[in-house]
């Protein structure tokens, strides 16, 4: 079989643009590929720096609240130690207040002895003046 050369030139020249056409469909298919998928690393840094920023905000308002619970932990841990002072003072309060009492107790059964003390001399020199007075 004899192939004209000027039809086989005609072959080789379409067979050319062909493979030379599915080239350029695969070029365009690639730059479409890297298209999306730069679109879809831009989409995903986008998302991954709006959860950084989310992070550290919520990380910024933990580290607040620790510190506000530290502040509160202290000033909790101090009135415990004002209330144990207080709590001190009044059981020497109460203790000196049983013996302020003792000591009023005392002196009012110190003084009612000297009322009957000096009622009865009272009643004694009494006796006497009118002993005194009804022997003149």
């Amino acid at each position: 079989v004899r192939v004209d050369p000027s039809a086989l030139g005609n072959m080789i020249g379409q067979k050319e643009r062909e493979l030379q056409e599915m080239s350029e469909l695969r070029v365009r298919a690639l730059e479409k590929a890297i298209q999306d998928r730069e679109g879809t690393l831009e989409e995903a840094k986008g998302q991954f720096l709006r959860l950084r920023d989310d992070f550290q905000y919520n990380l910024r308002l933990l580290e607040e609240r620790d510190a506000e619970l530290a502040r509160y932990d202290a000033l909790f841990a101090n009135m415990k130690q004002v209330l144990v002072d207080r709590d001190g003072e009044v059981s020497e309060l109460r203790a000196l207040i049983d013996e302020l009492e003792g000591r009023v107790r005392t002196e009012q059964a110190r003084c009612s002895e000297l009322e009957t003390y000096c009622a009865d001399r009272v009643s004694e020199e009494r006796m006497r003046t009118e002993a005194v007075k009804r022997a003149r």
